[in-house]
């Protein structure tokens, strides 16, 4: 399973593994898709803090990275 951490910003996380881009518009960050946005907003959000924002519990994170391959950690 690829790995993502908490604290990790969006953009570097969708730069390190492309096909989350729309895994996160799925979710509600809709700025991703807006090349400028995420080159500024997503280069200071976290998973974390957009998880704050959002309202996604951790449990709910998991379960929807895990199915799609991916590991959501510390």
């Amino acid at each position: 399973m690829k790995k993502i951490a908490l604290e990790q910003t969006i953009t570097d996380i969708i730069q390190e593994y492309p096909e989350t881009e729309p895994l996160f518009l799925e979710l509600g960050f809709h700025h991703v898709s807006d090349e400028g946005m995420r080159d500024t907003v997503g280069k200071t959000l976290t998973l974390a803090k957009g998880m704050e924002l959002k309202a996604i519990s951790r449990e709910k994170i998991d379960k929807f990275f895990a199915a799609h391959g991916f590991e959501i950690i510390e």
